[in-house]
Parts: structure tokens; C-alpha cells; sequence
């Protein structure tokens, strides 16, 4: 399993948009992650997101907090034979890694939400760290999905 770090962003109190129901892109098929998504809360908060990164460690959740250096580059190496012998993760990396990125983010959250701007929107506390399964022998991190 390589973790993943989940991070959101979330709708500013008084934005214009309302939520009564999640969104979701249309899925890509050839990646296991559900790219940048609207999720209304039970307590009204609307979060955005995610932005899906490779976690430091297995429990990385704020900043350099829980970062095992020698697990993350065990990790990375692992990531990096992704790249390398499987197109799909090559396609994920170039299309869905950078969304952390302020303006990729918002790019991404307006395929969805067309009229968002910055300023209706603000970083989240919430934060997940989510296992991913992969194939170690094949090294095939979409064969498990």
C-alpha cells in the first residue's frame, strides 16, 4: 500500500453557491482517484477537493509532522517505477498531481463550478490519509482497481 494525502479546500461562509447534493467530474477511467469534487457536510460546510499527493509517511497529516524519510523514499521510488513502465499513472501525474497547486486547484474545482473564484474559497483542516493498494510484483498501481 503507498499512502495518500487528501487535503480540501471549502466554500467561504456567505459564497454564493449552495449544495444540496456532492459533485463529481466525470470520472477518468484510467486513474484510480476522483479528481477535484464538491461534498456538502451534515454540519453545512461545503468541502472541496481533494487534492491527492503522495504522503511522507503513514501519518502525515500537517506539514513535516509524521514524515518517515526513509518510508517516503521507498515511496517514491515506488511512484517513480509507476511513471516509468505504466502510462496511466504517467497521465495522472501529468493531469491530477499538481492540482494542490492554488491555480490548478481552482482550474480543476471550476470544471465543475464554473463561476468559483478565489475568493469564495478557503483552505480546509481536514485532512485524510488513504491507502493505496498496488501490485508489488507487477508494480502495477491501477491492477488492483
Amino acid at each position: 500500500m503507498l499512502p495518500f494525502k487528501a487535503s480540501y479546500w471549502q466554500l467561504k461562509k456567505g459564497a454564493p453557491f449552495e449544495f444540496n447534493t456532492n459533485l463529481y467530474p466525470v470520472p477518468d477511467l484510467k486513474a484510480p482517484f476522483l479528481g477535484v469534487h464538491a461534498t456538502s457536510s451534515v454540519d453545512g460546510v461545503t468541502y472541496l477537493g481533494t487534492t491527492v499527493t503522495l504522503a511522507m509517511g503513514r501519518e502525515n497529516y500537517i506539514g513535516l509532522q509524521g514524515v518517515e524519510p526513509l518510508t517516503t523514499l521507498g515511496f517514491l521510488r515506488h511512484i517513480a517505477t509507476q511513471v516509468v513502465i505504466d502510462k496511466k499513472m504517467l497521465n495522472y501525474v501529468y493531469n491530477q498531481a499538481f492540482d494542490w497547486t492554488t491555480k490548478n486547484f481552482l482550474s480543476a474545482v471550476k470544471a465543475i463550478i464554473s463561476k468559483i473564484e478565489m475568493i469564495h474559497i478557503e483552505r480546509s483542516s481536514k485532512v485524510e490519509i488513504r491507502p493505496q493498494l498496488y501490485d508489488k510484483i507487477i508494480g502495477n498501481l491501477f491492477k488492483i482497481l
